[in-house]
């Protein structure tokens, strides 16, 4: 049956209203914001970007994605605030790297031992 679709949400005022009223409340990922207004990623992804170019919106932190890197922004409302996330310098990507492959290798010893 190619007629039925799922009804994508309109994106309109409400929804740029429902998107700002979360962001207001409490900091947001962009898939949390996502399920909660019912617009896709991208858009609000692209509102975002459009926000934190105004200064609006700012992102508060970083959180772990599925494979544990601090990739996920967090993002809260906010005028004139200055982004809080601080990047990783080099020597702390490095040393985070090599802890990374140090707990790979003792998991795969462990796991080599336990045969």
């Amino acid at each position: 049956m190619l007629g039925l679709r799922k009804a994508k949400p309109k994106v309109n005022a409400t929804a740029q209203a429902h998107l700002i009223r979360l962001l207001v409340d409490d900091p947001h990922t962009v898939l949390e914001l996502a399920e909660e207004t019912g617009l896709s990623e991208g858009t609000v992804r692209a509102y975002l970007r459009a926000l934190h170019k105004r200064k609006l919106v700012y992102i508060v932190d970083k959180v772990p994605d599925s494979s544990g890197q601090r990739s996920v922004a967090v993002w809260s409302f906010g005028v004139d605030k200055k982004d809080k996330f601080k990047p990783m310098t080099p020597t702390e990507r490095q040393a985070a790297c090599r802890a990374r492959k140090k707990a790979n290798l003792l998991h795969s010893t462990w796991l080599g031992a336990a045969s």
